[in-house]
Protein backbone atom coordinates (compact mmCIF):
# COMPACT_ATOMS: atom_id res chain seq x y z
CA UNK A 1 0.00 0.00 0.00
CA UNK A 2 1.03 3.78 -0.54
CA UNK A 3 0.71 6.39 2.11
CA UNK A 4 0.04 9.87 1.17
CA UNK A 5 0.23 10.86 4.59
CA UNK A 6 0.47 9.08 8.04
CA UNK A 7 -2.69 7.53 8.99
CA UNK A 8 -3.83 7.67 12.13
CA UNK A 9 -3.68 4.71 13.60
CA UNK A 10 -5.30 2.39 16.95
CA UNK A 11 -3.12 0.53 19.07
CA UNK A 12 -4.16 -2.85 20.53
CA UNK A 13 -2.17 -5.18 22.97
CA UNK A 14 -1.37 -8.71 22.24
CA UNK A 15 -0.89 -11.47 24.57
CA UNK A 16 1.53 -13.85 24.56
CA UNK A 17 -0.23 -16.66 23.48
CA UNK A 18 2.24 -19.50 23.29
CA UNK A 19 5.94 -20.55 22.99
CA UNK A 20 6.69 -17.99 20.03
CA UNK A 21 3.11 -16.61 19.06
CA UNK A 22 1.07 -13.87 19.74
CA UNK A 23 -3.18 -14.44 20.15
CA UNK A 24 -3.76 -11.61 17.63
CA UNK A 25 -1.96 -13.79 14.52
CA UNK A 26 0.62 -11.52 13.89
CA UNK A 27 4.03 -12.66 13.03
CA UNK A 28 7.27 -12.34 11.60
CA UNK A 29 10.01 -9.76 11.93
CA UNK A 30 7.28 -6.74 12.07
CA UNK A 31 6.07 -8.64 15.15
CA UNK A 32 6.91 -8.71 19.14
CA UNK A 33 6.35 -10.82 21.82
CA UNK A 34 5.09 -9.12 24.39
CA UNK A 35 6.66 -7.36 26.52
CA UNK A 36 10.07 -7.86 24.27
CA UNK A 37 11.23 -8.53 21.68
CA UNK A 38 11.65 -12.09 19.87
CA UNK A 39 11.15 -14.65 17.05
CA UNK A 40 7.32 -14.31 16.17
CA UNK A 41 5.78 -17.26 14.65
CA UNK A 42 2.01 -19.16 14.20
CA UNK A 43 0.62 -21.98 16.78
CA UNK A 44 1.62 -25.55 14.58
CA UNK A 45 -1.81 -26.53 16.40
CA UNK A 46 -4.03 -23.81 15.79
CA UNK A 47 -5.67 -22.98 12.84
CA UNK A 48 -3.58 -20.41 11.46
CA UNK A 49 0.26 -22.29 11.39
CA UNK A 50 1.81 -20.63 8.72
CA UNK A 51 3.30 -17.01 8.29
CA UNK A 52 2.96 -15.48 5.45
CA UNK A 53 5.07 -12.31 3.86
CA UNK A 54 2.22 -10.01 5.33
CA UNK A 55 3.00 -10.85 8.75
CA UNK A 56 -0.24 -12.34 9.44
CA UNK A 57 -0.79 -16.43 10.20
CA UNK A 58 -2.78 -17.97 7.98
CA UNK A 59 -3.49 -21.26 6.33
CA UNK A 60 -3.82 -20.48 2.77
CA UNK A 61 -1.48 -20.74 0.24
CA UNK A 62 -0.28 -17.15 0.41
CA UNK A 63 0.66 -18.41 3.64
CA UNK A 64 2.06 -21.77 3.46
CA UNK A 65 3.56 -22.30 0.20
CA UNK A 66 5.10 -19.20 -1.07
CA UNK A 67 8.31 -17.59 -1.29
CA UNK A 68 8.45 -16.06 2.22
CA UNK A 69 6.59 -17.94 4.01
CA UNK A 70 7.00 -19.91 7.09
CA UNK A 71 5.60 -23.18 7.60
CA UNK A 72 5.20 -24.31 11.44
CA UNK A 73 3.54 -27.64 10.21
CA UNK A 74 6.60 -28.85 9.39
CA UNK A 75 9.06 -27.15 11.25
CA UNK A 76 7.47 -27.73 14.55
CA UNK A 77 5.99 -31.45 13.79
CA UNK A 78 2.27 -30.14 13.08
CA UNK A 79 0.09 -32.05 11.08
CA UNK A 80 -0.57 -30.52 7.23
CA UNK A 81 -3.72 -33.10 7.01
CA UNK A 82 -5.47 -31.95 10.46
CA UNK A 83 -5.48 -28.02 9.48
CA UNK A 84 -5.90 -28.24 4.87
CA UNK A 85 -5.94 -24.24 4.01
CA UNK A 86 -10.24 -22.80 3.20
CA UNK A 87 -12.05 -23.21 0.34
CA UNK A 88 -10.34 -19.63 -0.69
CA UNK A 89 -9.88 -18.62 -4.82
CA UNK A 90 -8.49 -15.74 -5.32
CA UNK A 91 -10.50 -15.81 -8.70
CA UNK A 92 -13.49 -16.47 -6.90
CA UNK A 93 -15.91 -12.88 -7.40
CA UNK A 94 -16.79 -11.55 -4.52
CA UNK A 95 -19.22 -8.52 -2.87
CA UNK A 96 -16.62 -5.95 -1.12
CA UNK A 97 -17.38 -3.36 0.71
CA UNK A 98 -15.32 -0.25 1.94
CA UNK A 99 -16.24 1.83 4.68
CA UNK A 100 -14.20 5.29 4.25
CA UNK A 101 -14.01 8.20 6.80
CA UNK A 102 -13.87 11.42 5.60
CA UNK A 103 -13.72 15.20 6.75
CA UNK A 104 -12.10 17.98 4.87
CA UNK A 105 -9.59 15.91 2.52
CA UNK A 106 -11.11 16.56 -1.04
CA UNK A 107 -7.97 16.17 -2.88
CA UNK A 108 -7.00 12.62 -1.00
CA UNK A 109 -10.30 11.57 -1.89
CA UNK A 110 -10.23 12.53 -5.03
CA UNK A 111 -7.07 10.48 -5.17
CA UNK A 112 -8.27 7.53 -3.28
CA UNK A 113 -11.25 7.43 -6.07
CA UNK A 114 -8.81 7.11 -9.10
CA UNK A 115 -6.76 4.55 -7.43
CA UNK A 116 -9.99 2.80 -6.25
CA UNK A 117 -11.36 2.78 -9.61
CA UNK A 118 -7.71 1.62 -11.18
CA UNK A 119 -7.68 -0.90 -8.63
CA UNK A 120 -10.99 -2.90 -10.03
CA UNK A 121 -10.14 -2.53 -13.67
CA UNK A 122 -6.78 -3.94 -12.71
CA UNK A 123 -8.77 -7.04 -11.29
CA UNK A 124 -11.42 -6.95 -14.09
CA UNK A 125 -8.29 -7.28 -16.44
CA UNK A 126 -8.01 -10.95 -14.96
CA UNK A 127 -11.24 -11.69 -15.73
CA UNK A 128 -12.10 -11.26 -12.02
CA UNK A 129 -15.33 -9.47 -11.52
CA UNK A 130 -15.84 -8.82 -7.66
CA UNK A 131 -19.06 -6.83 -6.54
CA UNK A 132 -18.17 -3.30 -5.63
CA UNK A 133 -19.78 -0.75 -3.02
CA UNK A 134 -17.64 2.10 -1.37
CA UNK A 135 -19.01 3.71 1.59
CA UNK A 136 -17.56 7.54 2.07
CA UNK A 137 -18.70 8.31 5.50
CA UNK A 138 -18.46 12.49 5.98
CA UNK A 139 -18.23 14.61 9.48
CA UNK A 140 -19.99 17.69 9.03
CA UNK A 141 -19.26 18.94 12.21
CA UNK A 142 -16.14 20.90 13.83
CA UNK A 143 -15.75 18.55 17.01
CA UNK A 144 -12.87 15.84 17.23
CA UNK A 145 -12.42 13.85 14.31
CA UNK A 146 -14.18 10.67 14.84
CA UNK A 147 -12.83 7.96 12.82
CA UNK A 148 -13.69 4.92 15.07
CA UNK A 149 -17.99 6.15 14.86
CA UNK A 150 -17.31 6.98 11.66
CA UNK A 151 -16.55 3.25 10.74
CA UNK A 152 -19.75 2.10 13.00
CA UNK A 153 -21.69 4.40 10.44
CA UNK A 154 -20.85 3.18 7.73
CA UNK A 155 -20.73 -0.54 8.74
CA UNK A 156 -24.28 -0.04 8.93
CA UNK A 157 -24.91 1.69 6.07
CA UNK A 158 -23.64 -1.64 4.33
CA UNK A 159 -25.72 -3.52 7.11
CA UNK A 160 -28.78 -1.90 5.35
CA UNK A 161 -27.68 -2.38 2.13
CA UNK A 162 -27.55 -6.01 2.49
CA UNK A 163 -31.00 -5.57 4.20
CA UNK A 164 -32.59 -3.67 0.73
CA UNK A 165 -30.72 -5.73 -1.81
CA UNK A 166 -30.91 -8.85 -0.36
CA UNK A 167 -27.16 -9.39 -1.22
CA UNK A 168 -24.96 -10.06 1.47
CA UNK A 169 -21.28 -8.90 1.04
CA UNK A 170 -18.25 -11.06 1.71
CA UNK A 171 -15.67 -8.68 3.03
CA UNK A 172 -16.64 -5.26 4.53
CA UNK A 173 -12.91 -3.24 4.76
CA UNK A 174 -12.63 -0.39 7.00
CA UNK A 175 -10.35 1.92 4.54
CA UNK A 176 -7.96 5.08 5.57
CA UNK A 177 -8.66 7.51 3.05
CA UNK A 178 -4.88 8.37 2.62
CA UNK A 179 -3.89 4.53 1.99
CA UNK A 180 -3.72 3.76 -1.65
CA UNK A 181 -3.62 -0.04 -2.65
CA UNK A 182 -1.13 -1.41 -5.01
CA UNK A 183 -2.73 -3.86 -7.62
CA UNK A 184 -1.75 -7.23 -6.07
CA UNK A 185 -3.62 -5.88 -2.65
CA UNK A 186 -6.75 -8.86 -2.65
CA UNK A 187 -9.71 -7.05 -0.96
CA UNK A 188 -10.99 -10.33 -0.82
CA UNK A 189 -8.75 -12.18 1.01
CA UNK A 190 -11.14 -11.93 4.12
CA UNK A 191 -11.61 -15.31 6.02
CA UNK A 192 -10.11 -13.43 9.14
CA UNK A 193 -10.02 -9.98 10.06
CA UNK A 194 -6.79 -9.31 8.22
CA UNK A 195 -4.36 -5.69 7.77
CA UNK A 196 -4.56 -5.33 4.81
CA UNK A 197 -2.09 -2.55 4.84
CA UNK A 198 0.65 -4.45 6.72
CA UNK A 199 3.07 -3.32 3.98
CA UNK A 200 3.15 0.80 3.63
CA UNK A 201 5.92 2.61 0.95
CA UNK A 202 6.63 4.98 3.49
CA UNK A 203 7.82 3.38 6.53
CA UNK A 204 9.88 1.18 4.16
CA UNK A 205 7.29 -1.73 3.54
CA UNK A 206 6.22 -2.26 7.03
CA UNK A 207 4.15 -0.50 9.46
CA UNK A 208 5.08 1.99 12.15
CA UNK A 209 4.95 0.01 15.06
CA UNK A 210 4.44 -3.68 15.81
CA UNK A 211 1.10 -3.40 17.42
CA UNK A 212 -0.35 -1.00 14.55
CA UNK A 213 -3.80 -2.49 13.08
CA UNK A 214 -4.47 0.71 11.43
CA UNK A 215 -4.55 1.74 7.62
CA UNK A 216 -6.37 -0.37 6.12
Amino acid sequence: AQQVENAVATITTAKPAGPNWRDDDKCGSNSELPPGPGVVGCNPDGKNPCCGPSGWCGSSPQHCDCEGCRDSRRSQGGSPEERLAPGYSVTTPKRIALVVPFRDRGAHLERFRERIQSHIESWRSKNIEHEWRVFVVEQFDNQLFNRGYLFNVGFRYATEYEQQSGKKFDCVVMHDIDILPLPVVDYGWCAVPNQLSGEIECWSWSVPYADNVGGV
